[in-house]
């Protein structure tokens, strides 16, 4: 199907912002994990290898990668908003 310019153009930018966000929500878990988090190493180095895998194979456009790199924002979108609903009302 054909698609306009300022279509594609979109999509490129919300594509780029789920990208930026997901870096930033890896990086801040890893490092969380490593000074503060009681996590082993063993699962440090999965969820490392896992965001490394899934944020290659999303440049490259694969389906699966792409869904798993919009269901981690939108999880970790959903748990600031309910740690913050818990702060508030505590």
């Amino acid at each position: 199907m054909y698609e306009f310019q300022h279509e594609r153009e979109r999509k490129e930018k919300i594509f780029k912002a789920y990208i930026i966000i997901f870096s930033i929500a890896a990086a801040l878990s890893l490092i969380y994990g490593l000074f503060w988090g009681n996590a082993s190493p063993a699962r440090l180095a999965a969820n490392f290898i896992f965001t490394i895998i899934v944020f290659v194979y999303a440049q490259k456009g694969k389906t699966w990668a792409i869904f798993m790199l919009k269901l981690y924002v939108w999880m970790n979108l959903l748990t600031l908003i309910l740690m913050a609903v818990v702060y508030i009302i505590g």
